[in-house]
Protein backbone atom coordinates (compact mmCIF):
# COMPACT_ATOMS: atom_id res chain seq x y z
CA UNK A 1 0.00 0.00 0.00
CA UNK A 2 1.95 2.99 -1.29
CA UNK A 3 1.54 6.37 0.41
CA UNK A 4 0.39 9.45 -1.52
CA UNK A 5 3.23 11.19 -3.32
CA UNK A 6 2.39 14.84 -2.63
CA UNK A 7 1.37 16.81 0.45
CA UNK A 8 -1.89 17.79 -1.22
CA UNK A 9 -2.66 14.13 -1.86
CA UNK A 10 -1.82 13.26 1.74
CA UNK A 11 -4.26 15.87 3.04
CA UNK A 12 -6.94 14.61 0.65
CA UNK A 13 -6.37 11.09 1.99
CA UNK A 14 -6.70 12.35 5.59
CA UNK A 15 -10.11 13.90 4.94
CA UNK A 16 -11.21 10.84 2.96
CA UNK A 17 -10.27 8.45 5.77
CA UNK A 18 -12.01 10.62 8.37
CA UNK A 19 -15.15 10.88 6.24
CA UNK A 20 -15.08 7.09 5.84
CA UNK A 21 -15.29 6.88 9.64
CA UNK A 22 -18.53 8.86 9.63
CA UNK A 23 -20.09 7.05 6.68
CA UNK A 24 -19.06 3.44 7.41
CA UNK A 25 -19.84 2.02 10.84
CA UNK A 26 -17.41 -0.86 10.15
CA UNK A 27 -14.46 1.42 9.38
CA UNK A 28 -11.48 1.51 11.74
CA UNK A 29 -11.85 5.30 11.60
CA UNK A 30 -15.32 5.09 13.12
CA UNK A 31 -13.80 5.46 16.57
CA UNK A 32 -10.88 7.55 17.69
CA UNK A 33 -9.09 8.04 20.98
CA UNK A 34 -9.68 11.48 22.45
CA UNK A 35 -7.43 13.00 25.11
CA UNK A 36 -8.27 15.85 27.46
CA UNK A 37 -6.58 17.25 30.57
CA UNK A 38 -7.69 16.66 34.17
CA UNK A 39 -6.07 17.18 37.58
CA UNK A 40 -4.62 13.67 37.21
CA UNK A 41 -3.05 14.45 33.83
CA UNK A 42 -4.03 13.18 30.39
CA UNK A 43 -7.41 11.42 30.19
CA UNK A 44 -8.00 9.11 27.22
CA UNK A 45 -11.16 7.47 25.96
CA UNK A 46 -12.60 6.07 22.73
CA UNK A 47 -15.39 8.05 21.08
CA UNK A 48 -17.45 7.64 17.92
CA UNK A 49 -16.58 10.11 15.18
CA UNK A 50 -19.96 11.63 14.33
CA UNK A 51 -19.24 14.43 11.87
CA UNK A 52 -16.40 15.68 9.68
CA UNK A 53 -16.39 19.09 8.01
CA UNK A 54 -13.20 19.69 5.98
CA UNK A 55 -14.07 23.28 5.07
CA UNK A 56 -14.18 24.32 8.74
CA UNK A 57 -11.69 21.61 9.86
CA UNK A 58 -14.26 20.19 12.30
CA UNK A 59 -14.41 16.76 13.96
CA UNK A 60 -17.38 16.07 16.25
CA UNK A 61 -18.39 13.54 18.86
CA UNK A 62 -21.31 13.13 21.26
CA UNK A 63 -21.14 12.71 25.02
CA UNK A 64 -23.16 12.89 28.22
CA UNK A 65 -23.04 16.50 29.38
CA UNK A 66 -22.49 15.28 32.97
CA UNK A 67 -19.37 13.29 32.09
CA UNK A 68 -15.97 14.35 33.48
CA UNK A 69 -14.66 14.99 29.97
CA UNK A 70 -17.11 17.87 29.51
CA UNK A 71 -15.85 19.60 32.66
CA UNK A 72 -12.27 18.97 31.52
CA UNK A 73 -12.90 20.50 28.09
CA UNK A 74 -14.66 23.51 29.60
CA UNK A 75 -11.58 24.13 31.76
CA UNK A 76 -9.01 23.40 29.05
CA UNK A 77 -10.26 23.36 25.44
CA UNK A 78 -7.16 21.70 23.95
CA UNK A 79 -8.23 18.19 22.84
CA UNK A 80 -6.14 15.59 21.01
CA UNK A 81 -7.40 12.79 18.75
CA UNK A 82 -5.62 9.64 17.54
CA UNK A 83 -6.87 7.36 14.75
CA UNK A 84 -5.31 4.32 13.12
CA UNK A 85 -6.43 2.73 9.84
CA UNK A 86 -4.82 -0.74 9.56
CA UNK A 87 -5.58 -1.30 5.86
CA UNK A 88 -4.16 2.06 4.81
CA UNK A 89 -1.43 1.73 7.48
CA UNK A 90 -2.05 5.34 8.45
CA UNK A 91 -1.99 6.95 11.90
CA UNK A 92 -3.53 10.40 12.33
CA UNK A 93 -2.73 12.51 15.38
CA UNK A 94 -4.96 15.56 15.47
CA UNK A 95 -4.65 18.58 17.74
CA UNK A 96 -7.83 20.62 18.17
CA UNK A 97 -9.63 23.29 20.15
CA UNK A 98 -12.95 21.95 21.38
CA UNK A 99 -16.30 23.61 22.04
CA UNK A 100 -19.15 21.96 23.96
CA UNK A 101 -22.72 22.47 22.71
CA UNK A 102 -25.41 21.49 25.20
CA UNK A 103 -28.58 23.52 24.65
CA UNK A 104 -28.28 25.22 21.29
CA UNK A 105 -29.22 24.73 17.66
CA UNK A 106 -26.08 22.66 16.97
CA UNK A 107 -26.79 20.13 19.71
CA UNK A 108 -30.50 20.10 18.79
CA UNK A 109 -29.64 19.18 15.19
CA UNK A 110 -27.29 16.42 16.34
CA UNK A 111 -29.87 15.03 18.78
CA UNK A 112 -32.58 14.82 16.10
CA UNK A 113 -30.29 12.67 13.94
CA UNK A 114 -29.82 10.03 16.64
CA UNK A 115 -31.65 6.72 16.59
CA UNK A 116 -33.88 5.89 19.59
CA UNK A 117 -31.37 3.23 20.68
CA UNK A 118 -28.56 5.79 20.78
CA UNK A 119 -30.77 8.33 22.52
CA UNK A 120 -31.54 5.85 25.29
CA UNK A 121 -27.88 5.91 26.32
CA UNK A 122 -28.39 9.47 27.56
CA UNK A 123 -31.14 8.41 29.97
CA UNK A 124 -28.61 7.06 32.46
CA UNK A 125 -29.81 8.20 35.88
CA UNK A 126 -26.50 9.04 37.50
CA UNK A 127 -23.40 10.85 36.34
CA UNK A 128 -21.17 8.60 34.20
CA UNK A 129 -18.46 7.12 36.42
CA UNK A 130 -20.60 6.97 39.56
CA UNK A 131 -19.62 3.86 41.59
CA UNK A 132 -22.17 1.03 41.76
CA UNK A 133 -22.29 -2.09 43.97
CA UNK A 134 -23.35 -4.16 40.92
CA UNK A 135 -22.76 -4.18 37.16
CA UNK A 136 -25.28 -1.73 35.74
CA UNK A 137 -26.33 0.05 32.57
CA UNK A 138 -27.36 3.01 34.72
CA UNK A 139 -30.80 3.03 33.09
CA UNK A 140 -34.04 3.03 35.06
CA UNK A 141 -35.61 -0.43 35.13
CA UNK A 142 -38.66 0.67 33.14
CA UNK A 143 -36.37 2.11 30.45
CA UNK A 144 -34.11 -0.93 30.25
CA UNK A 145 -37.03 -3.31 29.79
CA UNK A 146 -38.65 -1.73 26.74
CA UNK A 147 -37.64 -0.97 23.19
CA UNK A 148 -36.79 2.71 22.83
CA UNK A 149 -38.70 5.05 20.55
CA UNK A 150 -38.58 8.77 19.87
CA UNK A 151 -41.19 9.52 22.53
CA UNK A 152 -39.86 7.51 25.47
CA UNK A 153 -36.27 8.72 24.98
CA UNK A 154 -37.00 12.47 25.12
CA UNK A 155 -35.75 12.73 28.69
CA UNK A 156 -32.23 11.93 27.47
CA UNK A 157 -31.96 15.27 25.64
CA UNK A 158 -31.05 17.18 28.81
CA UNK A 159 -27.94 14.98 29.22
CA UNK A 160 -26.79 15.15 25.60
CA UNK A 161 -23.87 17.26 24.39
CA UNK A 162 -22.17 17.74 21.05
CA UNK A 163 -18.43 18.45 21.09
CA UNK A 164 -17.04 20.20 18.02
CA UNK A 165 -13.27 20.15 17.63
CA UNK A 166 -11.51 22.58 15.28
CA UNK A 167 -8.26 21.15 13.91
CA UNK A 168 -5.16 23.32 14.04
CA UNK A 169 -2.47 20.63 13.72
CA UNK A 170 -2.63 17.30 11.90
CA UNK A 171 0.17 14.72 11.92
CA UNK A 172 -0.03 11.95 9.28
CA UNK A 173 2.15 8.85 9.53
CA UNK A 174 2.24 6.06 6.94
CA UNK A 175 3.77 2.82 8.19
CA UNK A 176 5.37 1.29 5.10
CA UNK A 177 7.34 -1.94 4.77
CA UNK A 178 10.84 -0.87 5.77
CA UNK A 179 10.06 2.78 5.08
CA UNK A 180 7.77 5.08 7.03
CA UNK A 181 6.59 8.47 5.75
CA UNK A 182 5.32 11.41 7.77
CA UNK A 183 3.73 14.79 7.04
CA UNK A 184 2.36 17.62 9.15
CA UNK A 185 -0.30 20.25 8.47
CA UNK A 186 -0.40 23.41 10.59
CA UNK A 187 -3.28 25.93 10.43
CA UNK A 188 -2.16 28.10 13.36
CA UNK A 189 -0.75 30.84 11.14
CA UNK A 190 -2.46 32.98 8.51
CA UNK A 191 -2.04 30.20 5.92
CA UNK A 192 -1.75 26.43 5.98
CA UNK A 193 1.82 25.20 6.43
CA UNK A 194 2.31 21.68 5.04
CA UNK A 195 5.64 19.89 5.44
CA UNK A 196 7.17 16.45 5.17
CA UNK A 197 8.93 15.43 8.38
CA UNK A 198 11.09 12.62 9.69
CA UNK A 199 8.97 9.70 10.95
Amino acid sequence: NNPPGTLAAVLTQCWSLLQEGVNDRHSAMRTGVVGSVSERGCELRTVVLRHVEPERRILSFHTDSRSPKVAEILRHARVQWVFYHPEAKVQLRVSTMAKVHESDVHSDEAWHLLSPWTRRGYQVLQTPGTPSPIATSGLAEWTANQSPDIHNTRSGRENFALVECTIDLLDWLHLGVGRNTRAQFDWRGPELEATWSTP
